[in-house]
């Protein structure tokens, strides 16, 4: 192969990446909005009732949280009353194709939740992570496999966030209330496999998640 050759399928090839990235998802009032490479902004749903977007590695698909109502669950819920919400998929460029991805409640470690956010797709886009209200002091990270609808836990998790590039590519940056040996607990972020293992800490800062990200070319 020729040295224009390859220079121009390396021009193409970031053209088509640069482009990728251009591409966002954000919420407003309650409707999804696809802002296209171009700064086309077009409207994917609406109906005042979604949220919490996120765009799917290759750019094609949406998954967001759709509130349905208020729920009073059973005495197993971690609380009384919640809002009840659902996570659906639809196609970036389609009004059209939305469609339910996982409704409410969750059956989670004996214990039913009714409310669902800020899902995060893998980078292979084969599965979606999001976090439920688990306790009374922190939430949890739960992982659904896109086409076969399995759901597994993960970890408790304050705030989390899906590594899509650099060496942790696919694993989990996790804010976590972990205890002391003493009646006290800390809370820090930790590096997590995707079964939710832990494979080192982090730190304890927003600064410490910023110097691990530019360490690791990690972006969220």
């Amino acid at each position: 192969m020729t040295l224009a050759r390859r220079l121009l399928i390396f021009g193409c090839c970031c053209g088509s990446w640069h482009a990728l990235l251009a591409q966002s998802v954000f919420g407003r009032q309650g409707n999804i909005y696809f802002k296209t490479a171009t700064g086309l902004i077009e409207q994917v749903t609406n109906g005042n009732r979604d949220s919490e977007p996120a765009l799917s590695p290759d750019g094609k698909r949406i998954v967001f949280v759709r509130e349905t109502q208020k729920e009073s669950p059973n005495e197993e819920a971690v609380t009384s009353i919640t809002n009840r919400t659902q996570l659906w998929i639809t196609d970036a460029h389609s009004a059209d194709s939305a469609q339910l991805l996982l409704d409410s409640p969750v059956e989670i470690k004996g214990n039913r939740y009714f409310s669902f956010h800020v899902p995060q797709w893998s980078p292979d886009g084969d599965a979606v992570y999001f976090q439920i209200d688990y306790s009374v002091v922190s939430g949890a990270i739960v992982r659904l496999t896109v086409q076969a609808k399995s759901l597994s836990f993960v970890a408790p998790a304050l705030e989390f966030h899906v590594i899509k590039t650099g060496k942790f590519k696919g694993d989990i940056a996790a804010l976590q209330r972990r205890n002391t040996l003493a009646p006290s607990h800390y809370e820090w972020f930790w590096l997590l496999r995707p079964d939710g293992t832990t494979i080192d800490v982090i730190g304890q800062s927003k600064g410490d998640l910023d110097l691990f990200r530019e360490t690791y070319s990690a972006s969220f």
